[in-house]
């Protein structure tokens, strides 16, 4: 029995370590791949590089990660360059995932241009996910500064930067930059780059294949090192935004200041679906021109856009300080202010769907020429819009149907400045011009309550100059409403409570209700002598007594006093006040009632008397 125990033991020895062996290939396999691998220092996220396999997720703790130049040795043979990388990604499928606030950087300077010491980040396998995390290049001597937070190459593709930021470097001068991030391979699959902010400009230019796709991403060229920089060879090559063909843009916004050559860097490298957010005022030097770039908004902030002194004809001959030539463009918070070096304030050329929000058009020391010319254009205004004329400008605006049909809206809810600073003040503000008998004549429509216009005896429009008639101020009585003094123009129907006509107000603003002007009385009890009173109010305007405080209840005199508690008659206040004169007349009533209640009184004790004398015989 002994024998056969201990060789069931052993069995169960030799079948538990049979079990071990197997499963050491799934243990290993799991390493290989598929598995998370959890970091929270920069030597776990070195050895996550250097050990890197595909299809592991890397999660890494709040906290900032600097990978020195701990991967420098490491083999990572991306496009034929196997070692010097200072974060590179070979593997596939590798996600690398931010629970917290997360920075990854490095304070490794290479001071090199070669190809393994231009990035922060070197990405060579596909399908690699970059999330919730900021990056932040390190510093390279021989760019003095950050060339590429990170580029895309080899066979990588698929690619997707999600939650990222790419943390500027700033220089001793004060101006700044993170470094651009780089799609440089010919098939970039479907490559998404998804709330990326960065400050510096995004290269797809040899992307041949697929698309890379921008969804909300935002390039800040504010007080950049590169703003207004040009050199012979290459001009101003180095500018914000997205080059290449294979690009899709979802809400792209680019953040400028005047230290941005903005035609030259912004205007001329513009794709459709940008926006551009002014963060100062601008000087141009030549017209800005939107020709054939559909989609594009700018939100000017407040800010002025306005010509250069060295403000120079463009190479189509054009002098207008801006030309829109494309559909569904927007204009929002932007004022234009014109020079004597332009010729119209706005231009708008055979555009579908232009949309002017809270905008002025200044043409006050322009050439001859116009605030806004609509030519064959569908223009809409809302918010404030303001035109302002000088002695060269023809008019306000100007529909011309030449090159097809020419609309003006103004949206409900639009408000309506005209100023015309010239000498002669006797500027038009609009004129429709009818030049071409095909298309349709220009027309103006007006859904706005806050703009009127009139027409002139030649069609064109004129604002609207009211007619006022003065009413007098008219004082409300208790029971009819007055009215404060105003003037109404009985043309629109409007009402102004000054003589200027500057200040509307509505109807019901003019109206002084009717109501009485009560004071309250207080209640006063009665005594033995003197009348009280109830709570009352009472108007000396009309001399009406109210019970109540909303005056709803009205009452007479009469009906306030309580009489005095041995009185038999009332007492009447006058006018809302109580009276101090003792009752008068004849008290012989009061003695003969007295007498009479002590004869019964007496009465009634003989009575008793009686009566217990008779029970106790």
């Amino acid at each position: 029995m002994k024998h056969k125990t201990k060789k069931y033991k052993l069995l169960s020895l030799f079948v538990a370590i049979a079990m071990v062996f197997c499963m050491i290939p799934a243990v290993a396999l799991a390493a290989e791949e598929g598995d998370v691998v959890k970091i929270t220092n920069s030597q776990e996220l070195i050895d996550a590089i250097n050990n890197q396999k595909d299809g592991q997720t890397w999660e890494l703790a709040a906290g900032t990660y600097d990978v020195g130049n701990g991967c420098l040795e490491h083999v990572a043979n991306i496009n034929g360059v196997e070692k010097g990388f200072i974060f590179p990604i070979h593997a596939n499928n590798i996600t690398i995932k931010g629970m917290g606030d997360v920075t990854i950087t490095s304070t490794y300077d290479p001071n090199t241009g070669n190809w393994n010491g231009q990035n922060l980040i070197t990405v060579g396998g596909s399908d690699v996910t970059i999330e919730n995390v900021n990056l932040k290049g390190n510093y390279n001597s021989y760019y003095e500064g950050c060339n590429k937070v990170l580029e895309l190459i080899g066979n990588g593709k698929n690619l997707t930067l999600r939650n990222v930021e790419c943390l500027a470097l700033a220089k001793d001068d004060g101006t700044q930059n993170s470094g651009s991030i780089y799609i440089n391979v010919a098939d970039a699959g479907n490559t998404v780059l998804e709330n990326v902010t960065l400050y510096s400009w995004i290269n797809a230019r040899t992307v041949t294949t697929g698309t890379v796709t921008a969804n909300n991403v935002v390039q800040d060229f504010t007080n950049n090192e590169y703003a207004g920089y040009h050199d012979d060879v290459n001009g101003y090559a180095w500018a914000p935004g997205i080059s290449g063909d294979n690009v899709v843009l979802n809400g792209f916004t680019i953040k400028v200041d005047n230290k941005t050559e903005f035609v030259k860097q912004i205007m001329d490298k513009l794709k459709p679906g940008t926006t551009i957010e002014l963060m100062s005022d601008i000087e141009v030097s030549e017209e800005v021109y939107i020709n054939g770039i559909d989609n594009v908004t700018i939100n000017g902030n407040g800010h002025t856009i306005t010509a250069a002194d060295g403000f120079k004809m463009n190479t189509s001959g054009q002098i207008q300080l801006m030309k829109i030539e494309a559909d569904n463009v927007t204009l929002n918070d932007v004022n234009l202010v014109a020079t004597t070096a332009n010729k119209h304030t706005l231009d708008v050329y055979g555009s579908q769907n232009v949309q002017l929000n809270n905008v002025t058009l200044n043409h006050e020391n322009a050439q001859s020429g116009a605030p806004l010319v609509v030519n064959g254009s569908d223009v809409t205004v809302s918010g404030n819009f303001s035109v302002v004329t000088g002695d060269n400008s023809w008019y306000g605006m100007n529909l011309d149907n030449k090159n097809g049909n020419a609309t003006l809206v103004f949206a409900e809810g639009a408000t309506l400045t005209f100023t015309d600073n010239s000498s002669t003040a006797d500027k038009i503000l609009i004129v429709p011009e009818a030049s071409n008998p095909d298309n349709d004549a220009p027309t103006v429509e007006n859904n706005s309550e806050n703009i009127q216009l009139d027409t002139d005896e030649n069609g064109n429009l004129v604002v609207h100059t009211h007619q006022a008639v003065h009413v007098q101020a008219k004082a409300a009585t208790c029971t009819e409403d007055g009215n404060i003094e105003y003037w109404y123009c009985p043309d629109c129907g409007s009402y102004f409570s000054d003589a200027a006509l500057t200040t509307e107000i509505t109807s019901g603003d003019t109206v002084v209700k009717a109501g009485h002007q009560a004071e309250k009385v207080e209640a006063k009890p009665a005594t033995e002598t003197e009348a009280g009173n109830i709570e009352y109010w009472y108007c000396a305007a009309c001399g009406k007594y109210f019970k109540d405080e909303a005056l709803t209840q009205e009452i007479t005199l009469e009906d306030t006093v309580i009489s005095a508690l041995g009185a038999s008659s009332q007492q009447t206040p006058s006018q809302g006040q109580q009276m101090d004169s003792p009752q008068t007349g004849d008290s012989s009533n009061t003695v003969m009632w007295i007498a009479v209640a002590v004869l019964a009184a007496g009465a009634m004790a003989v009575t008793v008397l009686f009566a217990r004398k008779k029970k106790a015989e």
